[in-house]
């Protein structure tokens, strides 16, 4: 069926047909390895660059207590009871403020908890016991995070008014001195939105360039095939004259490539056709002369004999007339119109 169709195409669609996707489907094939490639090059190197800045935050956090640790413990020893308290109840409100105000991507943050899973710092939730919380999958991460009290871990999150639950990686920390977890979080979404933008522009730019290339290409068979087809066409022409008869018809001859040859062997053969219909008429109008000869024998000869016989009557009638009878001179008519 297919090959049906294929025939029934003009030879500038099939070649069209047969050129395209040897121009599109490596440009399609270079472009997905390519797009794959970076992608996934960028994908890695934005979740090590998004992983190191997790692990960066978490020790600069960590650095922060400590330091805050330190402070605190210089400055009991040496000031009084009550300006203590009150100096460090405002040095450690501005030490959670500035915790809570660091970012990390557009919603990721900064929290800490004891070992009981009390929220210690959290932007919105301070003092709320979280242990018992479960993700999306229903596992206790919080559990997890305390057990393990330092490492990674990344779970399904949904929040309030989000279609489908989110990754979110977390990095936490043990900080041993006040016996906390300090963990700092991020949706994966968020790290991956460069690379999304990076994939997306590849896959435009692959759409534009196999548009582009398409319409060149397909203007280039249209233009190249001309050079084919045009001969082709005039060909065709001729073998049309020559199948009504006119065998003076010749194709042009240009040049040396397969078409040349194939109108050279075509004017060759027209040639041939052409003498051997000379020679037929030559052979069939002397076939007709020969005929007309054989006929012209025989009539002369079934003419003859009937003739001869009236010669014979003639000259015997001549002996017994004589030459002053009235009749004498039919006799003599009759041997001479016999004869001639």
């Amino acid at each position: 069926m297919y090959t049906e169709l294929f025939n029934r195409i003009r030879l500038r669609c099939k070649l069209l047909l047969l050129v395209l996707p040897l121009v599109i489907l490596p440009i399609i094939i270079v472009a997905m390895i390519t797009g794959y490639i970076a992608n996934r090059q960028a994908y890695m190197g934005i979740t090590q660059t998004s992983k190191d800045d997790l692990q960066h935050m978490a020790e600069f956090t960590i650095d922060l207590l400590r330091s805050y640790d330190q402070q605190y413990q210089d400055f009991r020893h040496s000031i009084s009871g009550d300006l203590n308290t009150e100096l460090s109840s405002e040095s450690f409100s501005a030490l959670k403020n500035k915790i809570k105000s660091k970012r990390v991507g557009t919603t990721g943050y900064i929290f800490c908890m004891d070992r009981k899973g009390v929220l210690t710092i959290h932007p919105e939730s301070e003092g709320r016991n979280i242990i018992d919380v479960k993700d999306s999958d229903g596992n206790l991460f919080i559990r997890e995070m305390i057990n393990n009290r330092t490492g990674w871990i990344r779970y399904p999150w949904q929040n309030a008014g989000d279609e489908k639950p989110r990754m979110k990686i977390v990095r936490y920390e043990y900080f041993k001195t006040w016996d906390w977890i300090v963990a700092v979080g991020s949706y994966e979404d968020e790290f991956y939105r460069e690379p999304n933008k990076i994939k997306s522009r590849i896959l435009w730019t692959t759409f534009l360039l196999i548009i582009i290339v398409g319409a060149v290409a397909t203007a280039l068979v249209f233009r190249s095939s001309s050079v084919i087809v045009s001969p082709i066409t005039s060909m065709i022409q001729t073998i049309r004259e020559v199948r009504k008869g006119n065998l003076d018809a010749r194709m042009n001859v240009s040049g040396n490539d397969e078409l040349a040859e194939m109108a050279a062997a075509f004017n060759r053969m027209t040639e041939i056709i052409k003498r051997n219909k000379e020679m037929e008429a030559s052979l069939a109008q002397q076939g007709k002369m020969a005929s007309l000869g054989v006929l012209s024998s025989g009539v002369a000869h079934e003419i003859n004999n009937p003739l001869g016989v009236i010669l014979g009557y003639a000259g015997f009638l001549e002996g017994k007339l004589s030459p002053k009878d009235p009749n004498y001179k039919y006799i003599h008519e009759i041997k001479r119109e016999r004869k001639r």
